[in-house]
């Protein structure tokens, strides 16, 4: 199901992703010194972050297949940052490990930019189609669903106590929904601005009240807010064209 290089992907972005959770405790082990605890902890949020990357990244793929595709996963790198036509630069930049680091340092440890991957959808079979291009449709959903695992993995993660796999997953979400470059959050927003809207809103009541109110709430008010912010785009916008 995963080739050699998206081994190595999953590996390096899971370990800046424990890096990230493990950012104020190498902090304040600059002074005293490094310890194993710390190490060892840094491995383990890797680890953790592994384990998301994968519910990810394998619904991704499943999804793909029943589109008679497969997704190839890359870490994110930006290879222009303007509009003009010579706005390129000269490699490309690698996104996936200097905006997570160097916001981790700008805001002192507090935000944890966690969208490294993207992927590219590739055709396999389209047995049943009369047409070979995978359409912006299926990239969308590819990428919505594999996001809605991870906010699936963190209402089970809550439901029995595993606080920081939750925000690991919860977090995970809500960065790769923000509609930037190559990221989902970006491919989800071509293929349907109210399949995006519903994702972002239903993902940010639930990172707002995981930790407030009981599952059942939280689920519901996400819902029902998501559900809200589509009926009024489509009451004030229309249907999409």
């Amino acid at each position: 199901m995963f080739n050699k290089n998206e081994i190595w992907v999953f590996i390096l972005a899971s370990l800046v992703i424990g890096y990230l959770f493990s950012f104020r405790q190498f902090m304040q082990a600059t002074t005293a010194g490094l310890s194993l605890g710390e190490i060892l902890e840094w491995l383990k949020l890797s680890g953790l972050a592994l384990i998301a990357l994968l519910g990810y990244l394998s619904t991704c793929k499943v999804i793909a297949w029943r589109f008679g595709c497969d997704t190839e996963f890359k870490l994110w790198s930006m290879g222009r940052y303007g509009f003009r036509k010579k706005a390129y630069f000269k490699r490309p930049f690698l996104a996936w490990l200097f905006v997570p680091i160097g916001l981790i340092f700008l805001t002192f440890g507090y935000v944890k930019w966690l969208a490294l991957t993207v992927f590219d959808a590739v055709p396999i079979t389209r047995i049943g189609k009369e047409y070979s291009e995978i359409t912006e449709w299926e990239i969308g959903l590819i990428a919505f669903f594999g996001i809605f695992a991870n906010i699936v993995l963190a209402v089970i993660s809550k439901m029995v106590g595993w606080h920081t796999f939750a925000s690991i997953n919860i977090w995970f979400a809500f960065f790769n929904l923000l509609p930037f470059s190559e990221l989902n959050g970006a491919k989800i927003l071509h293929s349907s601005i109210m399949l995006w809207l519903f994702g972002f809103i239903f993902t940010i009541v639930i990172l707002i009240l995981l930790g407030i109110t009981n599952i059942v709430t939280t689920l519901v008010a996400a819902a029902i807010a998501a559900i809200i912010a589509v009926v009024l785009f489509y009451l004030f916008f229309g249907r999409e064209k």
